[in-house]
């Protein structure tokens, strides 16, 4: 995977990992981890080196939300059960002992912490009490990362962190990583992601490793420039080559010449070669031409969709997509993004309303499920030639090609196949299918940048109509020309382009972003409404402090020994820790409202 590769790691860096997909980035990984011995070389970490590695494992466990996240935190997990023994041993030196070490390592704020890690990361304030294994996979594996954050360290290890989060997370993760005094080596296929944090970005070719000082977009410039340069000197070098060997041609075999042959000869062999730069991407396909279709392609009129008619999910649709159109639908995680696809594609049947879709409609369906459902008892060339048994195997091998399915990768079982090459294989069907309406639900997971640029070439080119869900913004950018948001039970036309939504996600607030009829828009607060909010904060301002010195108070009875003299200090401190959970529960109300309170004064 890596051959003489070399990196040096410094405090607070925060470093992209990039790369194909299978040139050894989870290998690095392992081998930091001591997982893997390097062949050659060594590797060199600090004694005390503490690190926080993201684990790819689905979670298994009954402990709460917010206790397995806290879990993560080694050393106050092992404190808290030593202050647990040592409360029912009546053990008071020991007592004392941890108690000085919460104060140290600002034990007594860590549940707030873990909370505000879970906020972050879209759990609602009442799950965190919920087990571990009442949670759907997707979301246990933003615990795992919640865990790993929550961990004390001095590098974090993220091997695609942003896979399970939407774009409300991904901009918390974003922030959150560039504000850890860690040093950082992510993996990431996203590049918005990377340029938002990254101070650094790490890039594996040809088994070897290149550091470049920046973010993805500074790392493209430099090394389109480096390619560049690389390709200029090749060329002068071939050109020197061919004049030398075309002196040794004409005079190899005349007496008087020979020895200046032999010396240009000698001049050619302890050149120090340069290759030809590598500029291609090994993916390269683009869509059939459309067949053409009617308007609309499809109509939604007052239509509920959801699993259940007593709560639907989403309510009232009015939604029309006309050929040409290109849509991209937002909102947060569970508002029903991939809930409408599926109502559209025919997969969810509509609780109430009318679809009318036009007969020469022709869907091109991708979702997560598509690479769980194929057969993996098939080869990529049996995949295609089944969706079209009289095609010719030189077409087929052809078009597999452009997906980087080549030679004997043609011939060879899907059963094996990685995640990313799985996904490739699916986005081959449906390009195969010749849509001329896309919904394509997250058809960026799993793929590398060469990969997913492939598919930004081809879908601008692409004449048919499209419905997208992302959390890439960069794909977003490239690739649609309207914006919708699932938000509250609705689908509405978004005023507004990535950036604005980012700004909305902040503000929650939706009648500033929606395009909708000044007559239905809220109305703007009257005076008396403003002033009684503007006297809420206040209060909420007094009372946010108020608790903030109360808190504070009792951490410092918790760390003074003089309390574990006392013959009633189990009683004592064992109050003291219910009041301290209490005021902390009470401060985070306090946040929540004085957030909800600014929201509605803007």
């Amino acid at each position: 995977m890596l051959n003489k590769a070399s990196l040096g790691l410094f405090e607070k860096q925060k470093v992209g990992l990039v790369g194909n997909n299978g040139c050894g980035k989870s290998t690095l990984f392992s081998l930091v981890l001591g997982e893997l011995i390097p062949d050659d070389g060594e590797i060199q970490l600090h004694n005390q080196l503490r690190i926080s590695h993201l684990s790819q494992e689905l979670p298994e466990s009954d402990l709460s939300a917010l206790d397995y996240v806290l879990s993560g935190d080694e050393e106050y997990t092992l404190l808290q059960k030593r202050l647990s023994d040592a409360e029912s041993m009546g053990k008071d030196e020991e007592l004392i002992a941890c108690h000085d070490r919460l104060a140290q390592i600002g034990g007594y704020g860590k549940p707030a912490e873990a909370a505000v890690i879970l906020s972050g990361l879209g759990f609602d304030a009442t799950t965190h009490s919920s087990s571990v294994n009442q949670f759907s996979g997707g979301w246990r594996m933003r615990l795992n990362l919640a865990r790993c954050l929550m961990n004390p360290a001095d590098l974090l290890l993220l091997d695609e962190p942003t896979n399970h989060l939407d774009m409300e997370a991904i901009f918390w993760l974003e922030r959150w990583l560039k504000q850890t005094p860690a040093a950082v080596l992510l993996i990431s296929h996203d590049r918005d992601f990377l340029d938002g944090f990254a101070t650094h970005i790490l890039h594996i070719e040809q088994q070897t490793t290149q550091l470049y000082t920046g973010n993805y977009t500074r790392f493209e410039q430099v090394r389109a420039e480096k390619l560049a340069l690389q390709q200029a000197q090749h060329d002068k070098q071939q050109k020197n080559i061919r004049h030398l060997m075309s002196f040794v041609e004409r005079f190899k075999a005349k007496a008087s010449k020979a020895k200046q042959a032999q010396s240009r000869l000698k001049a050619i062999e302890k050149m120090d070669v340069i290759a030809k730069a590598q500029l291609d991407s090994p993916f390269s396909f683009e869509f059939f031409p459309c067949p053409k279709a009617g308007k609309p392609l499809f109509q939604c009129t007052a239509v509920s969709a959801g699993y259940e008619e007593r709560s639907p999910i989403l309510k009232g649709i009015e939604l029309s997509v006309n050929p040409g159109d290109r849509i991209a639908l937002l909102g947060p995680n569970g508002e029903g993004k991939s809930t409408l696809i599926k109502t559209l594609t025919g997969e969810l049947p509509p609780l109430s309303g009318k679809i009318s879709i036009s007969d020469s409609v022709n869907i091109g369906y991708f979702a997560q499920h598509q690479i769980d459902d194929l057969d993996v008892s098939l080869s990529p060339l049996q995949t295609i030639q089944s969706l079209t048994p009289g095609a010719s195997e030189q077409l087929i091998r052809n078009f597999l090609g452009g997906f980087n399915f080549q030679g004997d990768m043609a011939l060879s079982t899907i059963k094996y196949f990685s995640g990313g090459e799985k996904a490739r294989l699916a986005l081959a069907k449906l390009v195969w299918l010749k849509p001329n309406l896309l919904l394509l639900d997250e058809p960026s997971n799993h793929l590398d940048l060469t990969m997913r640029s492939a598919i930004e070439l081809a879908l601008q080119q692409y004449e048919g109509a499209l419905m997208l869900i992302t959390h890439d913004r960069h794909f977003l950018r490239t690739t649609v020309d309207e914006f919708y948001l699932v938000y509250d039970k609705a689908v509405k036309p978004f005023d507004g382009d990535v950036d604005d939504y980012y700004q909305w996600l902040q503000s929650k607030a939706p009648k500033k972003m929606l395009a909708t009829d000044k007559k239905t828009a809220e109305p703007t607060l009257n005076y008396r409404d403003r002033k009684a909010l503007q006297n809420r904060l206040k209060s909420l301002d007094s009372t946010i402090e108020k608790l903030q010195l109360q808190k504070k108070s009792i951490e410092s009875e918790l760390a003074d020994p003089a309390l574990y003299n006392s013959d009633d200090s189990k009683a004592k401190s064992h109050t003291l820790n219910q009041n301290h959970g209490i005021i902390l529960q009470q401060i985070m109300q306090a946040e929540s409202e004085w957030l909800e309170v600014i929201e509605r004064l803007d």
